[in-house]
């Protein structure tokens, strides 16, 4: 049952939803819905159903929970662990309107769980024990969510890439993601793999600590060209 819309973007609409059982049990949970435009084509379905796959295998207290793939009169949905608490990027935009340093204690716990879920995703293998070399890709605040509780989660592998993707398309180094997080190989669109992702915490540490972006620039060549060139030694 559907309570309230959460978010939406060009790609799902995220909705807070509660599952119901016999004999009064409820569960609170978030539902990613995504839209017969989108899955008419077919790459993005193939996505999709890679997404569940993974997100199927990922269970870490650091990471939020895929519970559910399924599809209702052709309408596919995530059902996902829900989340009350804010993103990362929402606490970020809050420091700079009232304008507050996050105590340094509060980026560390905030980066500690984060590089505990993501190292433990690096880590995931299949069945058979073989690694399957997972890169998230799109690491940013927005894509961090903590809860009111101080619960520190990464979300959304939405355009996660594993050996073992069910489907594989043409352009599984193509840059994908948000230009100002990226790594320089990402930028140049070079195979990726762990670390990658760890330049991208880097990123995310900068803009915790200083509230200002690591690469900026007035448009995506300037950006593409600091990422390239920086030098981030005083921050």
């Amino acid at each position: 049952r559907l309570v309230a819309l959460l978010g939406e973007g060009a790609m799902a609409k995220v909705y807070k939803a509660v599952l119901s059982g016999p004999m009064g049990f409820e569960k609170k949970v978030a539902i990613k819905r995504i839209p017969r435009s989108v899955t008419s084509d077919e790459r993005m379905l193939k996505a999709l159903i890679n997404e569940a796959r993974l997100g199927g295998r990922l269970k870490h207290k650091n990471v939020v929970e895929t519970y559910e793939f399924d599809q209702v009169s052709g309408q596919y949905y995530l059902a996902m662990e829900f989340v009350d608490g804010w993103t990362l990027g929402q606490l970020l935009a809050a420091c700079r309107a009232h304008r507050r340093w996050m105590p340094i204690s509060v980026a560390v716990e905030i980066l500690s769980a984060l590089l505990a879920g993501l190292g433990y995703a690096h880590d995931l293998a299949d069945d058979d024990g073989q690694p399957l070399h997972l890169v998230h890709r799109d690491l940013k605040p927005g894509n961090v969510i903590i809860s009111r509780t101080g619960d520190v989660k990464l979300m959304d592998f939405g355009i996660a890439k594993a050996e073992t993707n069910l489907y594989k398309t043409t352009d599984a180094n193509a840059i994908k993601g948000t230009p100002v997080y990226m790594s320089p190989e990402q930028i140049r669109a070079k195979p990726l793999d762990r670390r990658s992702d760890l330049f991208s915490m880097g990123a995310l540490l900068h803009e915790i600590v200083t509230l200002q972006l690591p690469f900026q620039g007035p448009s995506l060549a300037s950006i593409v060209h600091a990422i390239l060139e920086t030098d981030l030694t005083r921050p």
